[in-house]
């Protein structure tokens, strides 16, 4: 470096590094490779000055010591896109040389004791831009605002009333304790579970902020309830999608009304008005237009009952005479009944024959007869009834 010719430039460089970059340049003078500190701060990392500080020759070389206009610091390996490279000039504070009265008096080596004495000047410069904090020149200050009181435990700087600066100590507020003993809790319904939703130290290292943040990742785990009674929050609902095929979606399409999930009661189902509500398996039997009651029974002699609904008994009271006992009873003796029987009648002559009920037909039971055309009572091989009104 020709002596005596330092430009005005600073002494810190810092770069954000592209993906496989190994040259990073230093605009300002050095005298050797050693006037150089490097770190290297990791992508997405907070910055560490012991642990990024990287060492010459082994993690990086330099050039251009002792040049006008610096020269480059190359990377023994190349930085990965969005490490952070940091550049210093760091000359030692000593001087060396000493000339002596009638000694020899270089203009060699006078320039070179003052560059290092305008670069250190430049070092300090670059601290005080960049790593200092400073009022703005704009600023209008008055006595008292630059000295700082030392800081004694949970104390920190603050202005009083007078205009000055002192230590002013950090005082906790009484509902602080409060407020971090609820948040601990882990009681259902209680202020700590409705303030933050949830709180679990039990299952390890879960934290709160992995409790919302799991929450709101939709979709959500079927093992996770979606919502609770504001009451009693043990009260919980989930829907669980475990009898859903692999990489299948199952859509619930909603009306544009109202939906309540309460089975509709007997009324609804006989009054047949409500249709926001599901009708119950056990309450199906009410809809008007299905028919209450129904069997096929073979009347022959003794009685086989092949296929019913709603029947507790078919009792053959005499020859082509049968009780029908209904399970549940209609609410009166106004019920629709019908009925067909196998052609001919056990021992008919042909295939005349009628069939109806008697007297007896009452809101819990029926008692039916078949004659042929001679009006013979006689059984069937093959006997059908059925009834439809309102159950009790």
């Amino acid at each position: 470096m020709a002596y005596g010719l330092v430009n005005d430039s600073g002494a810190r460089e810092q770069y954000t590094a592209s993906i496989g970059e190994t040259n990073f340049a230093y605009p300002f003078e050095i005298f050797a490779d050693g006037d150089l500190i490097v770190w290297l701060t990791p992508n997405g990392q907070e910055p560490d000055p012991v642990l990024d500080l990287l060492v010459l020759n082994t993690n990086y070389t330099v050039t251009g010591a002792g040049a006008e206009g610096g020269g480059d610091v190359v990377l023994v390996v190349a930085a990965t896109g969005g490490d952070v490279i940091t550049i210093e000039r760091d000359l030692p504070i000593e001087r060396l040389v000493d000339y002596s009265v009638g000694g020899d008096f270089s203009g060699l080596s006078i320039n070179q004791q003052l560059d290092k004495l305008t670069m250190t000047q430049q070092q300090n410069e670059s601290v005080n831009e960049t790593r200092q904090l400073t009022y703005l020149p704009t600023d209008q200050l008055t006595t008292g605002d630059t000295n700082l009181p030392k800081l004694e435990t949970d104390q920190i700087w603050a202005k009083s009333a007078a205009g000055g600066i002192i230590a002013a100590t950090i005082e906790e507020s009484t509902g602080w304790s409060t407020l971090r003993s609820e948040l601990a809790n882990e009681l259902s319904g209680t202020d700590g579970a409705r303030i933050v939703g949830y709180y679990d130290s039990v299952r390890g290292s879960e934290t709160v902020k992995d409790k919302l943040d799991a929450a709101t990742d939709l979709p959500v785990p079927d093992t996770t309830s979606i919502v609770h009674d504001p009451v009693t929050p043990s009260k919980q609902m989930r829907i669980d999608v475990g009898a859903v095929s692999a990489a299948t979606v199952r859509v619930l399409t909603i009306p544009d009304k109202d939906i309540d999930l309460t089975p509709a009661s007997i009324a609804e189902v006989e009054a047949e008005t409500v249709d926001n509500k599901f009708i119950a398996p056990a309450n199906a039997k009410y809809q008007k237009g299905i028919a209450k009651a129904w069997a096929t029974f073979d009347g022959n002699g003794v009685v086989t009952i092949k296929h019913s609904h709603n029947i507790t008994s078919i009792v053959r009271n005499g020859t082509g005479v049968y009780t029908i006992t209904w399970s549940v009873a209609f609410t009166d003796a106004n019920w629709l009944f019908l009925m067909s029987a196998e052609a001919p009648l056990v021992g008919a002559a042909d295939d005349r024959g009628y069939w109806y009920p008697t007297s007896t037909k009452s809101a819990n039971s029926v008692q039916i007869e078949l004659v042929d055309h001679g009006d013979v009572a006689r059984d069937s091989n093959l006997i059908s009834v059925m009834a439809f009104g309102l159950l009790a």
